[in-house]
């Protein structure tokens, strides 16, 4: 009864060290492009109101591209590390 419950452990811990690894890590890069991004328009902001236009619509990319990332790749590598570890 032990050893069952100590692998079953064992794997779910395996599994969150994966979502980690994979999904965690690279939403945190984004969220660390985005911080930069954001600053970069905070800058523009107070030195060229000109270019506001062009630094929001490259922020807008890539907060897209962080939700398609969440939505899509992110939902499917979850699923699919869960899905291996249902035995």
């Amino acid at each position: 009864m032990f050893q069952q419950i100590r692998g079953t452990l064992n794997k779910q811990a395996d599994i969150l060290e994966s979502l980690h690894r994979n999904v965690v890590r690279q939403m945190e890069e984004q969220v660390r492009s985005l911080d930069k991004l954001t600053k970069g328009l905070e800058e523009n902001l107070k030195f060229n109101h000109s270019s506001l236009n062009e630094s929001i619509k490259l922020i807008l990319l890539e907060v897209a591209a962080a939700q398609d990332y969440l939505s899509v790749t992110a939902s499917k590598e979850i699923k699919n590390v869960c899905g291996h570890s249902q035995y």
